[in-house]
């Protein structure tokens, strides 16, 4: 038995929230390996408290820049939604 619905409003915050977390955790495995490489330098280097911060910022700046992309992609999703009259899913 399918059950066809329509998509037809996201809550910008829901989407920009999860949007957010999900950048996060990619970010956070992606750059574990770039972390400790540039640590292993910076020890080598003396200069270890700077670069291993602006690595550790990133998966925060990353989730920053998805949340708020999230609200966009929601309020444009719900402008051309409006017109178009959304997308349609099969509910099984």
């Amino acid at each position: 038995m399918c059950l066809m619905k329509t998509i037809k409003y996201i809550e910008p915050v829901s989407l920009a929230k999860i949007s957010a977390a999900i950048v996060f955790c990619i970010s956070l495995i992606l750059l574990i390996p770039f972390i400790f490489d540039f640590a292993r330098k910076m020890l080598m280097d003396g200069d270890f408290i700077f670069g291993s911060l602006a690595f550790m910022l990133l998966p925060f700046v990353y989730s920053g820049f998805a949340y708020i992309l999230g609200i966009l992609i929601a309020k444009l999703y719900n402008f051309f939604a409006s017109k178009t009259g959304g997308i349609m899913v099969d509910l099984v």
